[in-house]
């Protein structure tokens, strides 16, 4: 589930902040500071 509330997160502040130039930098650099973890596989 949280998978799918990170993009619709993201849309929702793109739609909210328009073409606000320092609204999209701060965007970019809250995505930029993310840390990709890799999922554990799990045991079937």
């Amino acid at each position: 589930v949280e998978e799918e509330a990170n993009p619709a997160e993201i849309i929702q502040k793109l739609k909210f902040i328009g073409k606000d130039g320092r609204g999209l930098l701060m965007i970019d650099k809250d995505l930029a500071s993310r840390v990709f973890t890799v999922p554990a596989a799990t045991e079937q």
